[in-house]
């Protein structure tokens, strides 16, 4: 069964004990660093909308709002992407596109739905 065309797959990843974060997986690629095979992930970063920029109908329970993460390289604001280990990544998420914002950057992540819908 196809995913919903508003639904993006992400991706939990953990920093040490840390929080989990959310990201979307872009590439699952092996490299070898000091002879030793790593399995390494190329992952685009979210950020949590914080509580003063939710809009009412956004503070639904058990619903996280997410945006892109930006981060400033040489003065000049980008996308956050990263490449991790990928053993930080805990498990695949569904990410719904946030219709009550109409710049493609917003996301629900619905923390009711689990690993079962995505791989279907």
């Amino acid at each position: 069964m196809p995913l919903p065309v508003a639904a993006t797959p992400g991706c939990q990843c953990r920093h040490g004990g840390g929080r989990a974060w959310t990201a979307q997986l872009r590439l699952l690629f092996e490299t070898t660093v000091h002879r030793k095979p790593r399995k390494l992930a190329l992952v685009r970063w979210y950020d949590d909308l914080p509580d003063t920029q939710l809009r009412p109908l956004e503070k639904l329970e058990g619903m996280s709002v997410l945006r892109w993460a930006i981060t400033t390289r040489d003065g000049k604001l980008c996308n956050h992407y990263d490449v991790i280990d990928a053993a930080r990544i805990v498990g695949p998420v569904l990410l719904q596109r946030n219709p009550l914002r109409s710049d493609g950057r917003h996301f629900f992540h619905n923390h009711f739905v689990q690993r079962g819908v995505l791989e279907g």
